[in-house]
Formats: C-alpha cells, structure tokens, sequence
C-alpha cells in the first residue's frame, strides 16, 4: 500500500476497479477500524491524483489496459466505458464516498464533486417509461458526453451486481439524495424478483446463483432494500433452498461466484442479520 501511495504509474500497474485495482484498497482503508485518520495522510498523494482527474477524464484513461474498458474491447472496434460496481466507475466513487470521512477537507470536497457528478451522469442516460428505469450499464466511449440521451447505447440492462443495477443500486440507496430515482431502481429489482419467485423459478435471467453475477446478489440487495411485504424473508430464503437443489455447485466455494456466498446470503435470510464483511460489496 506504501508503493500504491507514492508511486506515479497510477494507470499502468494496476487497475481502478473494486474487486481487482486500488477501489478495493481504498474500500478496505475506508472501512478497517485499525487504519486511523493520521494513517491514511500517506495515501493523500495518491487519492489526490486520482481524483484530481476530471469528470470527463475518468471515461477515457487508458482505455486500452485499464479494467473499466476490458469487457467490451475484445469483439469490437470500439471502446466501451463499464459503469459498475466491481469494474466501473460506481466501484471507484462508492469506495472514495466511504473513505471521505478519513480524508483531509480539500480531498472531502473533490470527492463531493466527483460523486455529484457521476450521479448527474447515472440520472441524465437513465430511461424512465412507465415507473420502470433502464440505467446503462456500458456506453461507448464516443457517446460518453452526448447532448442527445438518445446517442447512449444501453448495451444491456441486468440485474447484476457487478455490472447492473444491484450494484448501482447500493451505491444510490447509501450517498444519493435523488429519492426518485431510487425508489425507481428498487422497485424494479423488487418486482423482477418478484415476477421470478411468481413464475415457480421458470423467468430466471441467468442460471447462477452466486452473489457476483447471480440471484444471491438480488435476493440480498431486496433483503437490504426491499419494501415490499411479499418478499419477505421466508420467501426468499424458499426460493433460494429450491435452486440450490437443482444448483450444481462443483469446486465452486468462493466467496463472489460460489456456494460460499450463497451461503452466506442463505444464513442471513434465516437470521435476518446482515453477514459480516458485506461492505466488501459496497453495502
């Protein structure tokens, strides 16, 4: 973490994203109670040049090696900047808003202007027709700051939480002021889950369960977030047992894609107690 704080390759060393660069390191600061205010002076120099970096800057460096652009690179001609929570721009600002309170006032204030930004960002390309909202969740990098919301390409719309809104969900329900948009984005996790749950399991969106990727993040996210009477936590915990009867587990037991934290959700339904080490996830 030394050499993270004072070496100036910042772009190619390593990358921003949560799960892979330095918005991992930054959230684990922000939340390690052992790490103390006079501790964290050092990473000054580094979170300052980060966030020294302009709004519009953030969508464009190093497009060719850093992690925010890697999915979409591979099979097209054109770069595509990811929006998320484990490899997006959400990753880095919900990691900086959770490390703020330890940050000197100057630093306080950048990362109020940045994670204002991105907000206005999200809430500008959102689609809002018929009390349902679309956020994107990749956009290419020519459109990024078009006039037109329209120029935007909403590559594809999950529910996710490490590309989709369940990601971008956390991130709104803990810093956002906008009450709109989220009672859009959890009423819209909220009813797909419960469209799933209503259908006996037949309308699944993907066929893993795991937290990263799969329904344990969505069932988590609504047993965090949810409002809504019919998916309480009996119910939940129900259609969680019945997938994992048809689950096939293999040497799958990490903690993002395994039974791991599947599990990890399933004990918490059961004892209606967050498990520990969910900020991990931003939460």
């Amino acid at each position: 973490m030394d050499y993270w704080a004072t070496t100036e390759n910042v772009y190619l060393d390593y990358s921003h994203d949560l799960i892979y660069g330095v918005s991992g390191v930054f959230l684990f600061i922000g939340n390690h109670s052992l790490i103390n205010n006079d501790e964290v002076v050092k990473f000054d120099g580094k979170s300052n040049f980060i966030i020294d970096m302009s709004f519009e800057i953030l969508f464009r460096v190093n497009c060719e090696t850093d992690n925010f652009y890697k999915l979409y690179t591979k099979n097209n001609k054109k770069n595509y900047c990811i929006l998320g929570m484990a490899h997006g721009i959400c990753g880095l600002i919900s990691s900086l808003k959770i490390l703020q309170n330890k940050m000197n006032y100057n630093i306080q204030k950048k990362i109020d202007i940045l994670s204002s930004n991105f907000e206005k960002f999200v809430i500008k390309y959102a689609k809002i027709k018929n009390s349902k909202v679309k956020v994107p969740v990749c956009i290419k990098l020519d459109k990024v700051f078009s006039d037109d919301p329209n120029d935007i390409d909403i590559l594809k719309n999950n529910y996710t939480w490490c590309y989709g809104i369940v990601g971008l969900g956390i991130y709104f329900n803990k810093f956002s002021k906008d009450k709109n948009l989220i009672s859009l984005l959890n009423n819209n996790i909220e009813c797909t889950m419960e469209s799933i749950i209503e259908n006996n399991y037949n309308n699944l969106l993907n066929e893993d369960l795991c937290i990263c990727h799969g329904y344990s993040g969505m069932l988590y996210y609504c047993f965090n977030e949810t409002s809504k009477n019919s998916l309480n936590n009996d119910i939940l915990c129900n259609f969680l047992n019945a997938c994992l009867e048809n689950y096939n587990i293999k040497d799958k037991t990490n903690l993002l894609n395994g039974y791991g934290g599947i599990k990890l959700v399933l004990e918490s339904l059961k004892n209606n107690k967050r498990f520990i080490g969910d900020f991990l996830f931003g939460y």
